[in-house]
């Protein structure tokens, strides 16, 4: 039963790739949309230390003080339930021949948001600390891309260009301690970089020909390295330098599927 299976799936897709590639494609200006979905890298280093980009906002780590003293703390990570980011993308673009096209695109991602609570004890008193802290991050992207199509009127499709990525953030800890009491901190601030995206995909027509569904498997390669994306606004202490020093990887696997519509109808066949 399986084999058969096997075999079915098989057929089923040489059957839709052949019908990929036998269309006969428009050509002129198009206009779509679609959902995006980013398996963001989010490999991360705060201030040149290696920041965790996972389900906890919170690291804990030991160290010994100048003291000899051993202090349990903690370094806040992005706290993310997941490292997934998702949103829509409209597009405009122009075919120029079977072979070639070109078009920009903004990809919208939602806001990722997420509050964690952590509490700990030090080891050499009875100090405790809690801390709850909230986190907000936002990443919008315009898109600049070629495709490629390796056999002309065809639908399976290489494509390439670049992204200017729009960045904020905003970290904040309402911390209190058995010794000072209350002590908030809060960093945000916005920034820009930009990267390479390079990926392939297909184009599928429907309705009346100038409609066609639109599935593609991006790479970016985009990456964070600036200190103004948090910049400490509120500290219970004197902060000498308010801009912290972030390197993040907000590139990575990228996956869209949506509509097309092309203003020319194909020529017949």
């Amino acid at each position: 039963m399986q084999k058969w299976t096997f075999f079915l799936v098989v057929l089923f897709l040489l059957y839709l790739t052949q019908s990929v590639f036998s269309q006969n494609s428009p050509v002129g200006f198009f206009v779509g949309a679609s959902g995006s979905l980013l398996l963001i890298n989010a490999e991360a280093q705060y201030e040149g230390e290696d920041l965790d980009v996972t389900d906890d906002l919170f690291t804990m780590t030991s160290y010994e003080d100048p003291f000899g003293w051993e202090v349990s703390w903690t370094y806040g990570g992005l706290g993310w339930e997941n490292k997934m980011l998702y949103g829509f993308k409209p597009i405009v673009g122009y075919r120029f021949s079977p072979r070639f096209a070109a078009y920009g695109a903004y990809n919208y991602l939602l806001t990722k948001k997420s509050e964690q609570s952590d509490a700990f004890t030090s080891q050499y008193t009875t100090f405790t600390l809690t801390m709850d802290a909230s986190f907000e991050y936002s990443q919008r992207a315009i898109q600049l891309l070629g495709q490629f199509y390796p056999v002309a009127n065809s639908g399976l499709f290489l494509v390439a260009g670049m992204e200017f990525v729009s960045l904020s953030a905003e970290l904040s800890y309402d911390m209190v301690d058995t010794y000072y009491g209350a002590r908030p901190w809060k960093a945000d601030g916005s920034d820009k970089t930009s990267g390479f995206l390079f990926g392939a995909g297909f184009e599928l027509p429907i309705s009346s020909g100038n409609m066609a569904l639109i599935g593609t498997v991006l790479f970016s390669t985009s990456k964070y390295d600036g200190d103004e994306l948090l910049e400490v606004q509120t500290s219970p202490g004197v902060v000498t330098d308010p801009n912290i020093d972030l390197e993040l990887n907000v590139g990575g696997i990228m996956f869209d599927a949506g509509l097309r519509i092309y203003f020319n109808k194909p020529p017949a066949l």
